[in-house]
């Protein structure tokens, strides 16, 4: 019976680490194409932030450039200028 839980806990975190391995190859492939000058669709969803928060914020990471935030170091809270 152990066994068959640790299965099906590794098998969990299998699905998990391989949807993060095409998510990340996904957003990898999207800013190859958008720094050759194309102009690519945004991924759906457009970044995992929206994904966890019902499209309420999107991070650093966004695909879609209209809601895409531009964090520079400087202008955070806890830097030291």
């Amino acid at each position: 019976m152990a066994g068959l839980y640790l299965a099906a806990v590794l098998a969990w975190f299998a699905v998990g680490y391989r949807a993060a391995h095409h998510r990340t190859t996904a957003e990898a492939e999207w800013e190859r194409r958008r720094v050759l000058g194309e102009a690519p669709p945004p991924l759906n969803p457009c970044c995992l932030l929206a994904h966890h928060s019902n499209d309420a914020a999107h991070d650093h990471r966004c695909t879609d450039e209209f809601r895409r935030i531009t964090l520079h170091p400087t202008n955070q809270p806890w830097s030291t200028p």
